[in-house]
């Protein structure tokens, strides 16, 4: 039986449920994998030392407090340059001593970020093992900011096994990070649970009576993600102008808060309001077209449960920001930026000539990406016992993009020992500096968020 290493994160909820389906994919087929939260199980989190967890950081102020401008590009900021750059090799040695004595015959990564450093430590472990990158986002995203340009999700070597779910990003990798095509591998969706294409066993128009909805109207379902933010509650006050009959489910995800204003307000429309669920299949079966973020598990979970989809352009994550253009470019569904846009698209979707053609486009999308993994994993497998067995050594790419990204050192060791201790003061007043500015700013944020919110309920 082979041993799968899958590293995730709990960052959000989209790395873990597609390390859940993996799991079980990997499980019904004979094979033993073992899911581990990188921040949490191997590497130390080094954001403690501002009071709270990475991960809950970004959870809690990115995705819930929508804080999707500064705050978010300070958290990455302080990630790349403040903990990656100066601890890369640290951490690669803590990584590789954990694979050491785990042994897997394959890792596989779901996160972004640090696949340079998996890399890294794949390399230093006898026997060799096979590192393969799963990608969930839709492609590659480059954010301006960094001093040198460097992805979140690919590695520019030709060691490293890469799967995607989109045309576009089997591009990406192909033109600007390997050289090796045969270690790319393309998917017909990014991998999400095989319960949203699958067709429901049961009555659609019974569950909505049961529900409290009429059978016979549109049902439409909100859906951001597993941390929902509070703009949910002022677009179901906003519906109640809607002239349509529409009626709406409301998913809110561990966003309680959230969920107790959604239930205590007034609507003149039938409504269902559902907290952190695991049925989110069975909500969609019961929907006519969906309405969320541009997140790519919310997008493929969507297409594959044959929804239109309406997606909420205001306070977009940076990294899903061209997720949207996808969406529209394929005709699968429409954006809108406010209240006021949102209503305006639930009216143009009660018109046949608008709503059939999306219908259409979306049903004809087919995402069998968890039926297509096993066979690529085997693939991969057999390909690095080949190459193994006949002592082929790849050979690394030799184009500028090939070079360590800013702050990586790879000279002599005694070099590195005296400008960590010739740096060390000056980052130590940087994040001194930093914990500063977030705690001020966060605070005011936070202040600011909490008199929006009072504000909101109050009306």
């Amino acid at each position: 039986m082979k041993k799968v290493l899958i590293i995730s994160n709990n960052s959000g909820g989209g790395h873990r449920h597609t390390a859940g389906t993996l799991t079980q994919a990997l499980t019904q087929y004979g094979w033993q994998p073992e899911v581990v939260s990188i921040y949490q199980e191997i590497f130390p989190d080094y954001f403690n030392i501002l009071g709270i967890e990475g991960e809950a950081f970004y959870n809690k102020l990115v995705l819930t407090r929508e804080m999707t401008g500064f705050v978010y590009r300070l958290f990455f900021i302080c990630a790349y340059y403040l903990i990656m750059v100066p601890h890369r090799q640290k951490l690669a040695k803590r990584l590789a001593e954990f694979l050491a004595q785990k042994q897997p015959d394959l890792v596989i990564s779901l996160i972004p970020g640090l696949n340079q450093i998996i890399a890294d430590s794949v390399r230093q472990v006898e026997p060799p093992i096979p590192f393969a990158i799963l990608q969930t986002d839709l492609f590659e995203f480059h954010e301006p900011f960094w001093l040198t340009p460097k992805g979140s999700w690919f590695v520019a070597d030709d060691h490293t096994y890469t799967i995607v779910g989109t045309d576009e990003a089997y591009q990406q990798v192909c033109s600007m990070f390997v050289t090796d095509t045969e270690r790319v591998f393309k998917l017909s969706g990014t991998l999400i649970n095989p319960c949203f294409f699958e067709k429901p066993q049961f009555d659609i128009a019974a569950e909505r009576r049961i529900l409290g909805l009429a059978s016979d109207r549109p049902v439409g379902l909100f859906l951001y993600g597993g941390f929902a933010p509070h703009r949910v509650l002022k677009a179901a006050k906003a519906l109640n102008r809607l002239g349509s009959e529409a009626q709406f489910i409301f998913i809110c995800g561990k966003n309680e808060v959230l969920k107790h204003r959604l239930e205590a307000v007034a609507t003149r429309y039938n409504k269902v309001v559902v907290g952190y669920t695991s049925q989110v299949p069975y909500y969609m079966h019961l929907s006519d077209f969906l309405i969320g973020k541009p997140g790519p598990g919310t997008i493929m979970e969507g297409l594959a449960a044959n929804l239109p989809l309406l997606m909420d352009i205001s306070n977009v994550i940076i990294h899903e920001s061209n997720n949207i253009a996808w969406v529209e470019r394929y005709g699968f569904g429409l954006s809108f930026n406010d209240t006021t846009q949102l209503l305006a698209r639930i009216e143009e979707l009660s018109r046949p000539d608008v709503y059939d053609p999306l219908k259409r486009r979306v049903s004809a999308y087919q995402n069998r990406a968890v039926l297509e993994i096993l066979g690529i994993i085997e693939t991969i497998m057999d390909h690095f016992q080949a190459r193994q067995a006949a002592s082929v050594e790849p050979k690394p790419i030799t184009s500028e993009r090939s070079e360590p990204p800013f702050g990586y050192a790879q000279d002599k060791p005694q070099i590195r020992t005296a400008r960590a201790d010739r740096i060390a003061p000056h980052l130590r007043m940087i994040r001194s500096s930093i914990k500063r500015v977030i705690f001020k700013g966060v605070r005011q944020k936070l202040r600011d968020s909490n008199d929006n919110e009072n504000s909101v309920g109050q009306t």
